[in-house]
């Protein structure tokens, strides 16, 4: 084992940094000294205050790489983790990094489909010989090869989050939550709609479906139309512009359950099994809340013990499910089988692959 136990993460983008905070806790529970380097207009998303050291870099992504390179070469680092191992600024740091044989770099890879039919990921993988991907359902769906020659694959899964507000959901009805933008082309909530219209008489009481993310985009406007036009608008929450992270964590703690609205049925949505990962995925086990799951997804060992599953005729009777309390509280404890989400589990995994 290495005895430098500093490791350096690294975002050269404006995405993807919810995963610091869990790489971070992860990294602290195995022994190791979290370091970041992150652009400065989002250094408050990555607790800040866990890490030994921050460091930022205005502009844009080229910025931030040579950035990086300096402070690998000033300070010596043997380990650096690209929180985004994807896309032209990774390649720039992998392969600038080649001149540092000292520096290993482990990667998060986003689209594992990359890793088979992207000229520009191997360019990446020349220096990036260790990935970590965020869930293991691209294994169960066959997604990920059995070998990937010359790299190591293993699964993290980031499902921490900081607790930020106090909050709890209500006593009655069924508050449900669907992360991210409101961008059809990620979450089928047209086909949404549609059943709840087609099913609006069974329907559980009290029935209320916040949409955690930005809503002012061209599909939030078109789905807000549609939905007062179907006379459904009471049963949404909309919101307008970014979602703080406090908001963000507020509502997580106020629902009963999370819809991740990927129907599989549809092909707009299967690059979620076989392409790339959903948020979605992390919120259940991160906030221990049931799922309402498309039916596709029981074959999944992360989502069977845990999931109320429908079809496109059957979601009123799912809700039924996850609106009774008894029945709920069944689906929660599911996640006690499911003892691969804990911290010291996840830390383990981390801990192997960067001294793998």
């Amino acid at each position: 084992m290495s005895q430098d136990r500093r490791v350096l993460l690294l975002e050269f983008t404006e995405s993807h940094h919810v995963l610091f905070h869990p790489q971070i806790l992860a990294l602290r529970e195995a022994g190791y000294e979290p370091h970041a380097l992150v652009g400065e207009r989002f250094v408050e998303r990555i607790s800040p205050e866990l890490c030994a050291r921050v460091e930022t870099f205005p502009g844009g992504a080229r910025t931030g790489v040579w950035r990086a390179l300096r402070l690998a070469t000033a300070r010596g680092y043997r380990k650096a983790v690209l929180n985004t191992a994807n896309g032209s600024a990774a390649r720039d740091f992998a392969l600038a990094s080649l001149l540092l044989p000292r520096l290993e770099v482990v990667g998060i890879n986003h689209y594992i489909g990359k890793f088979t039919h992207s000229p520009t990921q191997s360019l990446i993988s020349r220096k990036v010989r260790k990935y970590f991907v965020l869930s293991d359902i691209f294994r169960e769906a066959g997604a990920l090869p059995e070998r990937l020659p010359g790299l190591t694959v293993r699964t993290f899964h980031p499902v921490f989050y900081p607790q930020l507000a106090e909050a709890e959901p209500p006593a009655t009805g069924l508050v449900l939550v669907v992360p991210g933008a409101v961008q059809q082309v990620r979450r089928d909530y047209f086909g949404l709609l549609d059943m709840l219209h087609r099913g609006r008489d069974r329907l559980p009481e009290g029935l209320r479906i916040e949409l955690v993310g930005a809503c002012d985009t061209g599909d939030g406007r078109a789905l807000r139309r549609q939905a007062e036009n179907l006379g459904l608008e009471t049963v949404f929450g909309f919101h307008e512009g970014f979602v703080s992270v406090e908001t963000y964590d507020r509502l997580m703690r106020s629902a009963h359950a999370v819809l991740p609205l990927l129907h599989t049925d549809d092909p707009a949505y299967t690059e979620f099994l076989t392409y790339k990962v959903s948020g979605a995925y992390h919120v259940g086990p991160g906030y221990r809340l049931p799922y309402v799951m498309f039916e596709d997804y029981r074959r999944f060992s992360d989502f069977a013990p845990v999931s109320a599953f429908y079809g496109r005729d059957t979601l009123p009777e799912a809700l039924s499910r996850v609106a009774d309390p008894k029945q709920r509280a069944a689906l929660r404890a599911g996640y006690d089988t499911l003892s691969k989400f804990s911290l010291a589990a996840q830390s383990r995994a981390y801990a192997e692959l960067l001294e793998a």
